[in-house]
């Protein structure tokens, strides 16, 4: 009778811990500085964004970026889709693609008895492990819910600092700005003016 006395405090605390979020709607600058590169390709720093902004409405995210070798790109993540939408120029036409979302990898999340302010909030910092050994960090404002455009499907909370690795490159984005406000479903909508490619015509333009 303990024990079910102790796991009905551990779930009624979970269930609280969960009501106890609620989703972001606002937009939050970040700045990106790169820790790790495939060997042979650090060069590609030159060409990845330093800087994005996210635009977030509970779990939808947009995600605006530009370099001047590639121009601007916006990214839409749309929860209750299978694909990712990417708008961009390209030769000059305004055009968009859909790619497939990837298998969401694993994490185990642990929670540290560890803070951070920042702006005046307090940041939890977090530890995500993959099956295979990855270890990242994200430092979390625990008042908001995560939304879909960080990656991390296990982790509860909105990181505003917080490391990503792609294709064998590692990158830290760090929060520059925070503002919250209404967000219209227009943000996640493609223009009209936009025409579509294919990931076949364009991997054939780019070689």
């Amino acid at each position: 009778m303990r024990r079910l006395n102790i796991f009905l405090v551990l779930i009624l605390g979970l269930f609280q811990s969960l009501s106890a979020q609620k989703p972001f709607e606002g937009k939050v600058s970040f700045l990106i500085t790169y820790q790790e590169f495939p060997e042979g390709k650090e060069a590609m720093e030159h060409v990845l964004p330093n800087e994005a902004t996210w635009f977030i409405s509970g779990a939808d995210t947009r995600v605006e970026s530009a370099t001047e070798v590639g121009g601007e790109t916006t990214s839409l993540y749309v929860s209750n889709q299978d694909s990712i939408t990417v708008l961009f120029k390209l030769t000059g036409q305004s055009v968009f693609y859909r790619r497939m979302k990837n298998q969401p990898v694993k994490f185990r999340v642990a929670p540290k008895q560890k803070t951070m302010t920042w702006n005046d909030i307090v940041l939890t910092r977090h530890v995500l492990q993959s099956a295979d050994g990855l270890i990242v960090e994200a430092w979390c404002d625990t008042r908001y819910q995560n939304t879909s455009g960080t990656g991390y499907d296990d982790l509860m909370f909105l990181p505003l600092i917080f490391d990503f690795q792609d294709r064998g490159v590692r990158m830290r984005y760090t929060a520059s700005s925070m503002d919250v406000y209404p967000i219209d479903e227009t943000y996640f909508k493609i223009p009209e003016d936009r025409v579509r490619v294919s990931s076949h015509t364009l991997q054939k333009i780019v070689r």
